[in-house]
């Protein structure tokens, strides 16, 4: 589930990240423990993926 906080961030995103950032949904909806995206539970109802070495979903 997303909140409107992540599409308001994700609007801002420039556009080579976004492009990114649906790659690495395409891995992470196949395999949710990609290595690559080091997803790991962040707090009870928060997960991390990451995107780039940089940016980070939460």
């Amino acid at each position: 589930m997303t909140t409107s906080d992540f599409w308001e961030a994700y609007a801002v995103l420039p556009p080579k990240i976004k492009v990114q950032a649906k790659k690495a949904y395409q891995l992470w909806k196949n395999n949710q423990f990609y290595p690559s995206l080091h997803f790991k539970k962040v707090a009870d109802d928060l997960w991390s993926v990451r995107i780039t070495a940089n940016p980070k979903v939460l």
